[in-house]
């Protein structure tokens, strides 16, 4: 039987996690003049060769004007550039500049000296939360799609 309040309880841990994740993430970032937001933003664009603002706004499920200004503030820093696609000019393509691969190489470097020594039996405790906070991702996606489709039920009724 499920308990009557394990939805707050779910949701109180999900921001415990954010909570603890920003005070790891907040000291690397600041040491090189960002954000934590923006450290993920750099990550992402450093794991694939044609980023774009629309392939990043989908990965991180947030408004694509949000991602645009932070982008625009990337460029601004020197941390990216972003160029017509050689395919469809309409498509604007985020790539690091050498600025930008070594903050992501210094910040990765950094975020290692916080982790404890890194044995097999950690690096498996590591895969193992990365799957289970896969899993959360999906159970918050589907927990807001059932609530989006019962508000435009309510607004139709």
């Amino acid at each position: 039987m499920i308990s009557k309040n394990i939805h707050f309880q779910a949701l109180t841990e999900f921001l415990r996690l954010r909570t603890n994740l920003d005070r790891i993430l907040s000291p690397v970032a600041a040491q090189f003049g960002l954000t934590p937001f923006q450290s993920v933003m750099l990550h992402l664009i450093s794991q694939s060769e044609e980023t774009t603002v629309g392939s990043l706004f989908r990965e991180l499920d947030l408004n694509q004007g949000n991602v645009s200004s932070v982008c625009k503030k990337l460029e601004c820093d020197g941390y990216i550039t972003r160029n017509k696609s050689q395919r469809d000019e309409r498509i604007i393509v985020i790539s690091l500049t050498v600025k930008g691969k070594d903050t992501i190489r210094r910040m990765e470097d950094e975020l290692l000296c916080c982790f404890p020594e890194c044995t097999e039996k950690t690096k498996k405790e590591l895969e193992l939360a990365v799957e289970g906070l896969a899993a959360i991702k999906t159970f918050a996606e589907n927990l807001n799609a059932a609530i989006a489709e019962k508000q435009r039920s309510t607004e139709n009724a």
